[in-house]
């Protein structure tokens, strides 16, 4: 909820407990990003930005 209040801007995996009815259905094609797939889902929710939380990720599964 802090990100979203941040840059007031619309989040696809919603707000605080909210999440929205596709959430579910997008979140492992998603997670995959860069992909086809990826694009393709952010492009039909004409999502504008990415936001990348370094972080948040597992070098055991990022790629080289």
């Amino acid at each position: 909820m802090l990100n979203s209040a941040f840059h007031w801007k619309p989040l696809m995996n919603g707000h605080s407990d909210f999440f929205p009815r596709d959430f579910l259905e997008i979140v492992v094609p998603v997670s995959s990003f860069p992909t086809l797939e990826s694009f393709g889902i952010l492009q039909w929710h004409q999502a504008r930005y990415v936001v990348f939380h370094p972080g948040f990720y597992d070098r055991r599964t990022s790629r080289s």
